[in-house]
């Protein structure tokens, strides 16, 4: 027992002898703190001297430090450049931003949660500064967005010098009913989308801004500013429903407000705001603020077309020789363009539940999406138009439906509607009734002329005798018009030397079997590839095939081009097991560097080089992808019948008779190494042929990535007999199948052979002839194939 008092007597000892150390310590050395430079807040703007037009309005933000370099900038980037008026962002104390906008730092003030102070001393400084600078205040957000033109006619229709306090009203929630200091028939104007202050309201509630910052019966600054307005202005925030879609507010819920405006922007709700609220993420304010500048690129379009009307019209009335004659000034008629041949008439399309066309490989159809989209845009300017005065005639025209419809499209001058619409006629004015309405709509969308712009570096010559690089519009004139392929994006211009050479195209080639047709996509290689010395390397994966394996001529065709060629790389990788597409392109890229540009492709492929020039423009790694649209051959048998054995070989005869673009094909693709590790590589089980193609494009979708798809008249996939083996699994004998029927023919051809026949439709089995094309199909196979 002594012995253990003894240890800790020890122990107290030195804690005291430690804890006096330290303090001897504290007081005797004099530690030099780390000083941080301070940072002063810039002046705050005074706007003098400004322009009539820049005298409306005034919008103060609130914001914190943290936001001034990324909301605050999109704000002021965006929508503030138009304003009829000026605005400032309203932050602590100690607040600086690293770009030239207006930031008012407010003494005392901090960005701690609730803004109660902050809120008022930005109205206060408002008055103190601006009062007889503008005619209206507002106070709003950094996550808000004010469409500006619409701000400003709204509020010349008001009067300004009346004491007005607007904005969405609200009297809390429902759970914070009671609690929040005001009586049943009194309320405020919600903070989200916007106050908004005439400078009568401003003059009378500020100089009392002190008493109301003393006297805060809750945590709600929007809620303390409508308390303090109705106070000392003596009027309440606008009892008015219109102010819920004025000053728009798309959900309260806090889970889905980083999804606010993330979709369909074109909506009633978000076409008729004023202010939008809330842009939670940067990037969406900046997406809706180039939406928008859309729509009124598209409005002064029309607006052009409407006056060009104007001037011939009064062109013809003045018997006026040098009358414009320009296609945009004629008026909306169908018959503008009659057709000079049986050829170019085009059909039109009629529109019900389905979509009954005789152009598309499928003649029954659902409405795809963008037609459904165009439609809702129809229904929305026409219910507006018709509305426009509804007030006034004391009437309201509500939307049924579409009944029916027809619709036909000229790429070249405009795309016209016949709607049959049922609609619901509602009089509250005098004899009041309701009665249904259908009326018949005929719609013109006139295209105005294509405009191009080309950026061209000041440091780079642009005329073409110095060697400079051509003019995009010559190059269209000059080599394919204006209703091909550009050559500037096909790669018919030259592109440097740099986008020539110095990117390799890694070619990751799977094979099973099929010797005839690697040989033909051998020569291919080597006509575009190795005799042009194009920057580029070979793997092929190669699978045995259970019943025409060519392991052995595989082997010495590789072996043969290695010694033609020396200084090209040709790998051959064989693998083992059941033939897997996908199994077979990860083997591949496996075998390159993680920054190789690969070219997934198949055997059956033709291509040119001005597709590879393609490749290396359209990919960037860790931005792009590539997948491009593939046209694929119909049998040539059902093209060209009897001529079949006179026809030359030309890959890249591209018209609607002989092939199709494959939209929903996704197997050919490229992409770097990098990306594809990014978005997790290949489904390793998936086996046999599709699916794993569906499947990476999936992943890309879901990813940062960016994927760029258009057709591609340098790839083909030449055709050949699919045989879809019945062990696939159902998903993947659905695809190949499907695949299998659309390289028969174009539908015209197939008609033409079923027409051809008098008892095609009647017998279960019969022999169709056109010249020496012979097969036996069942009717029910014909009539699918048509």
């Amino acid at each position: 027992m002594a012995g253990t008092g003894q240890v800790v007597l020890l122990v107290l000892i030195g804690l005291f002898l430690g804890f006096s150390f330290t303090t001897w310590m504290r007081t005797k050395l004099q530690i030099c703190p780390v000083v941080e430079e301070p940072v002063t807040p810039k002046p705050p703007p005074m706007f003098e001297n400004l322009p009539p037009d820049k005298r409306l309005l005034f919008v103060g933000i609130m914001t914190a430090r943290k936001f001034l370099n990324t909301r605050a900038l999109t704000v002021y980037q965006t929508w503030a450049q138009t304003m009829p008026g000026k605005l400032a962002f309203f932050s602590s104390y100690d607040s600086v931003s690293d770009y030239d906008i207006p930031v008012v730092a407010l003494p005392r003030v901090t960005d701690d949660y609730p803004p109660q102070k902050k809120s008022f001393m930005m109205l206060k400084f408002m008055y103190d500064n601006y009062i007889d600078k503008f005619e209206w205040f507002m106070r709003a957000d950094d996550d808000v967005y004010v469409k500006a033109e619409k701000m400003e006619a709204f509020l010349r229709s008001i009067n300004s010098s009346k004491p007005l306090f607007m904005g969405q009203s609200g009297m809390g929630k429902k759970e914070e009913l009671g609690q929040l200091g005001i009586a049943s028939d009194e309320n405020f104007c919600m903070g989200g989308p916007g106050m908004i202050f005439s400078r009568e309201t401003l003059r009378r509630m500020a100089p009392h801004i002190q008493h109301c910052v003393s006297h805060l019966y809750s945590f709600h600054e929007d809620v303390e500013i409508g308390r303090c307005v109705r106070q000392f202005a003596n009027i309440s925030c606008t009892w008015t429903y219109e102010m819920l879609h004025i000053l728009y507010h798309n959900t309260s819920s806090k889970q889905d407000e980083i999804k606010s405006y993330t979709g369909e922007l074109y909506t009633p709700d978000v076409l008729g705001a004023t202010t939008l609220h809330p842009f939670k993420v940067t990037p969406q304010m900046l997406r809706s603020h180039a939406f928008f500048d859309a729509l009124k690129t598209r409005d002064l379009r029309y607006n052009t077309l409407k006056l060009m009307r104007e001037i011939r019209d009064m062109d013809i009335l003045l018997n006026n020789k040098e009358t414009i004659d320009d296609r945009l000034s004629f008026h909306p008629e169908f018959n503008k363009y009659p057709a000079s041949s049986k050829e170019d008439t085009l059909s039109w399309d009629f529109i019900s539940r389905s979509i009954f066309s005789d152009t598309n490989a499928n003649p029954k159809r659902g409405l795809e999406t963008p037609l459904k989209q165009i439609l809702e845009d129809i229904r929305m300017q026409l219910m507006s138009s018709a509305n426009e005065v509804s007030r006034e005639r004391g009437r309201i025209i509500d939307f049924k439906e579409i009944l029916y419809g027809y619709h036909r499209h000229n790429p070249l001058h405009s795309s016209d509607w016949i709607l049959d619409i049922l609609m619901i006629y509602k009089k509250y004015r005098g004899r009041k009734m309701t009665v249904p309405v259908r009326k018949h709509v005929y719609l013109q969308q006139v295209f105005s002329d294509i405009e191009f712009l080309e950026e061209v570096s000041e440091s780079e010559p642009t005329d073409d005798s110095e060697g400079g690089q051509q003019n995009l519009f010559k190059i269209l004139q000059d080599n394919v018009g204006l209703n091909a392929y550009p050559g500037g994006l096909f790669g018919e211009s030259e592109p440097s030397q740099e986008m020539q050479h110095n990117k390799v195209i890694h070619f990751v080639l799977p094979l099973s079997g099929r010797f005839p047709t690697f040989r033909r996509f051998m020569l291919t290689f080597e006509k575009m590839c190795l005799m042009t010395d194009e920057a580029v390397k070979l793997v092929v994966v190669l699978f045995r095939h259970n019943k025409e394996d060519a392991t052995d001529e595989t082997l010495e065709l590789i072996a043969s081009l290695r010694s033609k060629y020396p200084n090209y790389d040709f790998s051959l990788v064989q693998a083992k097991g059941p033939f897997s597409r996908a199994l077979a392109l990860e083997m591949g890229a496996r075998q390159v560097s993680n920054d190789a540009l690969l070219f997934f492709v198949d055997v059956d492929m033709y291509f040119n080089q001005a597709f590879l020039k393609r490749v290396r423009l359209n990919t960037l790694q860790g931005k792009q992808v590539y997948f491009p649209i593939v046209f694929s051959q119909f049998d040539p048998e059902t093209v060209y019948g009897d001529a079949i054995l006179s026809q030359p070989h030309n890959y890249l005869d591209i018209t609607e008779h002989t092939g199709y673009w494959r939209q929903f094909g996704f197997g050919i693709a490229c992409m770097y190494n990098s990306d594809l590790r990014t978005v997790g590589g290949f489904d390793l089980s998936i086996i046999g042929w599709g699916k794993e193609d569906v499947d990476l494009y999936t992943k890309i979708v879901n990813s940062n990535l960016t994927i760029f798809r258009t057709a591609d008249p340098g790839i083909v996939h030449v055709y050949h007999a699919i045989d879809c083996d019945e062990n696939l699994e159902p998903a993947q004998l659905t695809m190949c199948s499907g695949t299998r029927a659309s390289t028969y023919g174009s539908v015209p051809k197939l008609a033409e052979i079923i027409y051809a026949s008098e008892n095609l439709l009647h017998p279960t089995t019969t022999t169709v002839q056109s010249g020496t094309l012979k097969e036996k199909i069942t009717s029910k196979q014909a009539l699918r194939a048509v």
